[in-house]
């Protein structure tokens, strides 16, 4: 007997998905968790720095748009007060986060979850 696929996928005995596809799922489902959350901590970003590039290039903007948007989170995730830091020079070791980076870092993440949402599958 051979299995009808009506409205069922149907192992076809191939990979059918390839590692692209695979490694931007797994990407964009951190990345989607990291948009929720409710703080961010300089230890999430470098966890989750290196998957910046897939997801961008996942996507349907411009190279000039794509590295402008890294180059945001960077600055959003630099962006600190130097309350309590004395000599030490600001920066994620040193100093609390701010509105204005607060603010880049969520129009950043949000215009790279539309972005996503937007892409062509792979």
């Amino acid at each position: 007997l051979k299995p009808r696929a009506v409205g069922i996928r149907v192992w076809s005995g191939v990979d059918d998905l390839t590692p692209a596809f695979v490694c931007v799922v797994m990407y964009a489902g951190n990345f989607i968790g990291i948009v929720f959350v409710r703080s961010l901590h300089f230890q999430f970003y470098a966890w989750y720095f290196h998957s910046l590039p897939a997801l961008l290039w996942a996507t349907r903007l411009p190279t000039w748009s794509k590295l402008s948007l890294f180059c945001a989170i960077e600055v959003a995730f630099n962006l600190t007060d130097a309350t309590g830091c004395g000599d030490l020079p600001r920066g994620p070791d040193c100093g609390s986060p701010t509105s204005r980076g607060a603010a880049l870092l969520t129009i950043s993440h949000l215009t790279i979850l539309a972005a996503l949402l937007l892409a062509p599958s792979l």
